[in-house]
């Protein structure tokens, strides 16, 4: 998402894992 690893979806953010 626009944020790094958004707490709302961390699957989907760049910092997922």
């Amino acid at each position: 998402m626009t944020l790094s690893g958004d707490f709302r979806y961390p699957t989907d953010g760049p910092d997922s894992v």
